[in-house]
């Protein structure tokens, strides 16, 4: 299994995790694991910071995902691959299954994925012709990349995958105006590990299987927006555990963050989201916060799937959000 653990990433673990040590009242968690998030901090160790990379982030535990039978958990478990599973898995047999992780950064069109692992150059390179992509120097182009402008979204019909090349086990994947440099980050450029509110958020999180992040505006009040913030499921301590799902938000003071964290206790114990009460969604929520100076609130609960939170966080309706259906 293609797991690797860059000296960078394990002395980073140990550091983020001790800089967001929560109250011990903080609640059950899904998983005793020491290590917790490592894989999540290897796989933000593989992707370059640039202004690009550092506004969104996605990232799944392909390889664990894979081994869970429950209701739901196969719905999350190409969540780092972002698009890329139905244009090269379905259509041209791409081993995306064999993959240790995936993580995908960026917005369309200037997003990068990286498969972890178990990326053989040849059934990769087969793949991608078959679908028309032409070799260009050490890459591939999508068809019909060259005809499209780069200040335009995914138009006339063209697909959103632009390039891509293999490096070693890896297949790294790009938007059709990313860089893909920011997927094989050169030896000594900064990658998202290093920056202070990734890695706070990532050591928040703590040893998730599959994860979403925003870094934009943050609004706080009676409602909130969650701009600076992450979402994950917890790695279950057996294939037959409860979904354990954490959300972590960063603020820029501590007052902001006591009162977006009074806003999701009262939004999980008496708010709805389109007609279904949070109390439904969600039990055994709690909701601290951490010590530290990205200021971040975590809460905490059980889930009634592994993608409930996930998809509330996608769609911008996590409880006490603006916007959200019921309030």
């Amino acid at each position: 299994m293609h797991r690797r653990r860059s000296a960078s990433a394990i002395t980073l673990a140990a550091l983020f995790m001790a800089g967001c040590t929560a109250d011990p009242a903080a609640g059950p968690a899904a998983t005793t694991a020491p290590a917790s998030g490592v894989l999540l901090l290897d796989a933000l160790a593989h992707v370059a910071d640039s202004d690009a990379t550092r506004t969104r982030f996605e990232f799944s535990d392909i390889a664990f995902l894979g081994t869970m039978q429950g209701e739901g958990w196969a719905d999350i478990r190409y969540l780092g691959a972002r698009n890329i599973s139905l244009l090269l898995v379905q259509r041209a047999g791409l081993p995306v299954d064999a993959a240790s992780y995936a993580i995908t950064a960026g917005p369309e069109p200037r997003q990068v994925i990286v498969l972890a692992g178990g990326q053989d150059a040849t059934t990769a390179t087969a793949a991608l012709r078959q679908l028309g992509w032409r070799a260009d120097g050490d890459r591939f182009l999508a068809p019909l990349l060259t005809a499209k402008s780069p200040d335009t979204d995914n138009d006339g019909g063209l697909i959103p995958l632009g390039q891509a090349r293999q490096s070693g086990a890896d297949l790294l994947v790009g938007g059709t105006t990313a860089d893909l440099a920011d997927a094989a980050p050169a030896a000594g450029r900064p990658t998202l590990v290093v920056r202070p509110v990734v890695a706070a958020l990532a050591g928040c999180l703590g040893d998730v299987v599959a994860a979403k992040a925003r870094f934009m505006p943050h609004v706080s009040g009676p409602q909130i927006y969650l701009g600076v913030a992450a979402t994950g499921v917890r790695r279950p301590a057996t294939p037959d555990a409860k979904p354990r799902v954490v959300l972590c938000a960063a603020h820029d003071s501590a007052a902001t963050a006591t009162q977006t964290a009074e806003t999701l206790r009262h939004a999980f114990a008496n708010d709805a989201s389109n007609g279904v009460p949070y109390t439904q969604l969600y039990s055994d929520v709690t909701v601290t916060v951490l010590d530290g100076p990205q200021h971040i609130v975590r809460a905490e609960a059980t889930a009634a799937t592994p993608n409930t939170m996930l998809y509330a966080f996608g769609g911008y309706s996590l409880p006490g959000e603006v916007g959200q259906g019921d309030v």
